[in-house]
């Protein structure tokens, strides 16, 4: 059997490293990794300051939604569904736009083209899994902590500071 390439001698990842092509994939991946942890950070920042922007009318609601009958769990429920209905949507608007925008970045990549294989794009399903796991989460801490600050707050003095 004759083989399609001649076989040549192996080479160690560490070595392989040092070649300006694949140092500058390399590169590119840390960076995207640093832009990401800034984005996650980005996010959760975000989020808190939404939640603040958006206590007072929060606790009045609460105020009210207590003088209906509802009950604390009833509400806790609404802001853990309200958080995770914004974060969850902006979760799947990222992975689809990610997962397209890689589809066309991982071909253009390989540092040696002429030598096969091609670039292998493979799902990051354990990332994505613990991405939404984290966001299920987070929106529950968040209508938690929320619901705990509108339950401790003052009403009158809320109400006095809307006027």
């Amino acid at each position: 059997v004759e083989l399609a390439l001649p076989p040549y001698s192996m080479l160690a990842a560490s070595s392989v490293k040092d070649i300006p092509s694949f140092a500058g994939v390399i590169n590119t991946f840390s960076v995207l990794n640093i832009l990401a942890l800034g984005a996650g950070v980005l996010v959760v920042v975000v989020m808190v300051m939404y939640l603040q922007a958006r206590q007072r009318a929060q606790v009045v609601a609460y105020a009210l939604s207590r003088r209906m009958g509802l009950r604390d769990a009833s509400y806790r429920r609404s802001l853990v569904l309200e958080l995770g209905g914004m974060l969850g949507t902006s979760y799947l608007v990222g992975v689809v736009l990610s997962l397209v925008a890689s589809l066309f970045v991982v071909p253009v990549l390989d540092p040696l083209s002429t030598i096969p294989p091609e670039p292998l794009f493979t799902f990051p399903a354990i990332v994505v899994i613990a991405a939404a796991l984290a966001l299920v989460a987070v929106s529950w801490v968040g209508g938690w902590l929320t619901n705990r600050r509108a339950r401790g707050s003052n009403l009158a003095e809320v109400m006095r500071l809307a006027e």
